[in-house]
């Protein structure tokens, strides 16, 4: 939504805030489930900011804590900032959903940190859920990684990326919940439509794993 090619949080412009408010709007008009907001690179100001004017429920953040190297140079966390952001709008019902290691990043100078000590990060400020990810969009997370992150913090965790009708069985068993954007793509491009078929094959998947929960 305008934020493409993907700049640092403090060159994110005022036209991509609100073409992100005004999608966000047009989705919350269609459908009855809860809609979120992320703007890239780790724009998470501005993707709360919309959030708090859009009515959405929640906000990914692709470094709440921490630092990592990304396609657009060196990001630093953004949680403390935004954490005070949201308590100063009055919008501390919008949740944080924040990435650990995330994907498409160097992560070379927290090499030393393990993943469980971030998602440990994560809940010592304020975040609200732990998301796990591969090395990029289309790579899952190891279950090895999302149980480590599962018995070191409270806080649910979610797969961030690489989940599929072929893999769903296994790695949501692991967490809590996921984020899905180019598995239910036209040919697996998250650029591209969404597709009916791609999206009922794999619900039907989730809704028979369910079953089996229950």
């Amino acid at each position: 939504m305008r934020d493409i090619p993907y700049m640092r949080p403090d060159e994110i412009g005022y036209e991509t805030a609100a073409a992100l408010a005004v999608g966000i709007h047009a989705v919350r008009e269609k459908v009855s489930i809860p809609v979120g907001a992320e703007c890239h690179m780790n724009g998470a100001d501005c993707a709360m900011a919309c959030a708090v004017a859009a009515g959405a429920e929640w906000i990914r953040v692709f470094e709440w804590c921490n630092s990592f190297i990304s396609q657009s140079g060196f990001i630093n966390a953004m949680g403390g900032r935004v954490a005070r952001m949201r308590k100063n709008l009055g919008a501390e019902h919008i949740l944080a959903l924040c990435d650990v290691n995330v994907k498409h990043g160097s992560h070379f100078i927290i090499h030393d940190r393990s993943v469980e000590e971030q998602a440990m990060d994560v809940e010592a400020q304020d975040g609200d859920a732990v998301i796990v990810t591969g090395f990029d969009t289309g790579t899952p997370p190891t279950v090895e990684n999302l149980e480590r992150c599962k018995r070191a913090v409270k806080l649910p965790i979610l797969i961030g990326s690489g989940l599929s009708s072929q893999n769903v069985c296994e790695l949501l068993s692991a967490a809590d919940g996921a984020i899905i954007g180019s598995w239910f793509k036209e040919d697996n491009n998250w650029k591209n439509p969404v597709s009916y078929e791609r999206t009922k094959e794999f619900m039907d998947r989730v809704k028979q794993l369910r079953d089996q929960i229950r």
